[in-house]
């Protein structure tokens, strides 16, 4: 809820909040997004591992990644993607 808080009803007016879902199999790895981009109708979000971690904790964690983009940016997109670049595991 803490990063959601700051978009507002004027945010929306001209953006789009996108939601990215990262799994991952240690709760020690942290995400980020490295790049967006968007080609003849197709919008893309590519997430990155941020750390590595010499320790990894044996658990399962989840991730939502969120991603702000201006509208004009998705307006002829009729798909979206996202992949992972992760080079430490």
């Amino acid at each position: 809820n803490d990063v959601t808080m700051k978009y507002d009803e004027d945010f929306f007016d001209e953006n789009t909040l996108m939601l990215v879902y990262v799994e991952a199999s240690s709760g020690s790895c942290r995400f980020g997004v490295d790049s967006i981009s968007h080609t003849d109708g197709n919008f893309y979000v590519h997430i990155k591992q941020t750390n590595n971690p010499e320790i990894h904790t044996d658990d399962m964690a989840g991730w939502f990644i969120t991603v702000a983009v201006p509208d004009g940016m998705i307006a002829d997109c009729s798909s979206f993607d996202a992949d992972l670049n992760n080079a430490f595991n």
